[in-house]
């Protein structure tokens, strides 16, 4: 017989019938039901979720107003675990934390220090007197601070430091601001002499730090010291220099910083230029000194250091590296020692290119040894138009000095011309390698950068 489909999924075949619409229909109910026991499930944890979230809410909100009501119990970090409670003996209401009435004028909520407690409640120890609040703030600012990083190792150089802080007056600084470690008994009288006489300087305490070495806070916290000057600084001035002792900010086509500055800005929009970065040049120590050196006029001039090298490292070093900076303070949220950490949003650094100015920067090699000797040179002699003014000041300086602090007198100069040098190539015996051996020291004498 044929085969025939039966209405209900019934199948016969040759007279046998076989029952499959059934069991596919037995099948799709048992699915259904698993579905819906899973659908049930999940809504039963959703409910669940929300239930155990609306109850963290809840027993967080209770905690907050316990902790914010009077009853002597606060969260102290510390202890067994970060979180933990503890309770505190109630303290009375104390006059210095009561709230003030009324609406918040200045007088309200400008705070004349600052403190760090364990506790709410406890008694201040370490007030730290705020600088520059807003009712002690000069109606004018000066130009330009110089801020350096402490004095250490009993630092007696006086000589350099009497150069340092007069060459800097001349550049248009109107302070300088140092700060103690250890120093010796001279430099403290020459500082003394420039802080309550003078009033160019201002020497603050770097002492009782427990510091072993540099492998614990570089440099004697020079990052500290000089965010500490930068802040102290920002709105007493409109320009802070950050340099070392041995550091000269030299322009090379105007006398002052001040006005090395305001020719940058007027070539150069200077809305977002917050800081001024200058090219480091080492003017090594170990170079001879200048050749007509030793018919200066005076011990002092024969003394300072800008006058008595002129020999630089031809190559200078790129910015941020060795490089020094002048800033506007309140631009700045973090100094550095040789570029701007962090400044204000919207502000940058302006690279000063070498032919308006350069960091003259006075010292040995820097890895050690005499090698630095041996790169390539160049005579440069940008500082010697402030020779006349500086010696006349170190002069007078000195003078006082020497009366207060009990300086001792400068050494005199030997007067004697300068050793001719022979280039290596010529040969003595020879009558024209003489004269041009001659006529070399006189070209060396009279125009020293022709010797590189």
């Amino acid at each position: 017989m044929g085969t025939r489909r039966a209405g209900f999924g019934l199948t016969i075949t040759n007279g046998n019938a076989s029952v499959t619409g059934s069991s596919n229909l037995n099948f799709s109910r048992s699915n259904a039901g698993i579905l819906k026991d899973r659908a049930n499930m999940s809504f039963m944890l959703v409910i669940m979720f929300f239930a155990v979230f609306g109850l963290i809410v809840l027993t967080e909100i209770f905690l907050i107003d316990e902790r914010r009501g009077i009853n002597g119990r606060t969260n102290v970090h510390g202890g067994s675990h970060p979180n933990s409670l503890h309770r505190l003996v109630p303290m009375p209401d104390r006059p210095d934390y009561e709230e003030v009435a009324g609406d918040f004028a200045d007088e309200y909520i400008s705070f004349k220090a600052v403190s760090i407690v364990a506790r709410l409640r406890a008694s201040p120890t370490n007030r730290i007197h705020i600088q520059n609040r807003p009712q002690d703030r000069p109606v004018e600012r000066q130009n330009l601070a110089i801020c350096v990083k402490p004095l250490h190792f009993n630092y007696n150089r006086v000589l350099q430091l009497v150069e340092f802080i007069e060459l800097y007056k001349i550049l248009g600084a109107n302070h300088v601001i140092l700060y103690n470690d250890t120093i010796g008994d001279e430099t403290g009288c020459t500082l003394e002499y420039y802080e309550k006489t003078r009033g160019l300087v201002s020497l603050l305490p770097w002492h009782g730090l427990d510091m072993i070495s540099q492998r614990e806070i570089r440099t004697e916290a020079l990052f500290a010291a000089l965010n500490d000057c930068l802040y102290r600084s920002m709105y007493k001035y409109e320009y802070v220099a950050l340099v070392d002792l041995d550091e000269f900010i030299i322009p090379r086509h105007n006398d002052t910083i001040i006005q090395l500055i305001r020719w940058m800005t007027s070539r150069i929009s200077s809305k977002s230029t917050s800081a001024l970065s200058f090219q480091n040049a080492f003017f090594y120590l170990q170079w001879p000194d200048d050749p007509l050196i030793t018919i200066a006029k005076s011990p002092t001039q024969a003394g300072l250091v800008t006058l008595r090298k002129t020999r630089r490292r031809l190559k200078l070093h790129p910015h941020k590296q060795r490089s020094k900076y002048i800033c506007k303070p309140r631009d700045i949220v973090e100094a550095g020692n040789h570029f701007v950490w962090e400044f204000l949003a919207g502000h940058g650094t302006l690279n000063v290119p070498s032919d308006a100015a350069i960091l003259h920067h006075y010292r040995v090699c820097e890895f050690g040894g005499d090698d630095c000797v041996k790169t390539p040179s160049v005579v440069d002699k940008t500082a010697y138009k402030y020779k006349k003014q500086l010696t006349n000041d170190v002069d007078e300086s000195w003078l006082e000095l020497g009366k207060i602090c009990r300086l001792p007198q400068l050494e005199p100069i030997s007067r004697q011309l300068p050793e001719r040098r022979r280039h290596p190539l010529f040969k003595p015996n020879s009558l024209l390698n003489d004269m041009k051996t001659q006529r070399y020291s006189v070209d060396f004498l009279t125009n020293p950068s022709r010797i590189v």
